[in-house]
């Protein structure tokens, strides 16, 4: 039997809000790569349970990298894609994450950070979304960017 928790949770833990996201990406035609996928319980080649449940990527790689589609005012052969750190409301970014995220801003290439409202309002920002539901705006649910 579970047993409650010490205080309810007044957010939405991580996999809700990366369900979350991945439907925006989808609604928009966004091929997406799930990158913090939890391995399978079972050995593919022999049907074992396994033992090893880790993710066995880098630290600090994000959890989302999306391939947004081309705006009509893109000019032929410009990439379009997004890095993704999915982040519970109250979460916060490991050291590696926040490297990565630093070295993604040095070179130019887009990251967010945060829940599905900071995905929805970069989406906005950049013409990919003409407009979501208010409480997913950065001023009504107070994401950080």
């Amino acid at each position: 039997m579970r047993r409650p928790r010490k205080t309810p949770r007044r957010c939405a833990p991580e996999d809700v809000e990366q369900q979350h996201i991945r439907l925006l990406l989808g609604s928009i035609g966004a091929p997406f790569y799930e990158i913090g996928r939890p391995r399978a319980r079972k050995c593919h080649a022999c049907g074992a349970p396994s033992k090893d449940m880790g993710m066995r990527q880098t630290p600090g790689l994000p959890d989302i990298y999306a391939f947004l589609p081309l705006p009509r005012w893109v000019p032929d052969g410009h990439a379009s894609a997004l890095w993704i750190e999915m982040k519970a409301e109250d979460g916060r970014m490991s050291e590696e994450q926040e490297t990565f995220r630093r070295l993604c801003f040095g070179r130019g290439v887009p990251h967010v950070n945060g829940t599905a409202n900071a995905v929805a309002a970069y989406l906005v920002a950049g013409g990919w979304v003409r407009e979501v539901a208010h409480y997913r705006m950065p001023s009504a649910a107070g994401d950080r960017r």
